[in-house]
């Protein structure tokens, strides 16, 4: 039994010492990191839906989002800008659906993604 509390009390250490360094100047990895993720889905039948078209604003900052790589019906965006976001889907045969005050904050080294699901009514 004491070998394991010394096991688990190592592992502790080991792992706020890990966190500790993260934030450390230098210490950050160089990925840009997406604010928004949006998934996309039929309101009734719940199927994704992977052609969409999708549109985040922030005051004049507006991007059309791109398919997240390995994962078609994933859309990714606002890469390392942190923000309040509109977030607009369109696609053909379904009404638009707006999300409104998405919140992307940041923290020592990047952004937070916020992960944004959206469901669309068929005409």
């Amino acid at each position: 039994m004491k070998r394991i509390t010394v096991v688990s009390r190592l592992f502790v250490v080991s792992a706020l010492g890990w966190c500790a360094a993260c934030t450390q100047p230098g210490l950050c990895s160089t990925e840009a990191v997406a604010g928004i993720q949006v998934t996309t889905q039929d309101a009734i039948s719940r199927m994704q839906l992977c052609d969409a078209m999708v549109v985040v604003r922030s005051g004049t900052y507006e991007e059309t989002l791109q398919a997240f790589p390995g994962t078609p019906c994933s859309y990714a965006g606002a890469y390392e800008r942190p923000g309040t976001y509109e977030v607009t889907v369109s696609r053909t045969g379904y009404r638009n659906a707006t999300r409104r005050d998405i919140r992307v904050t940041q923290d020592e080294c990047h952004v937070v993604t916020q992960e944004v699901p959206v469901e669309l009514a068929p005409l």
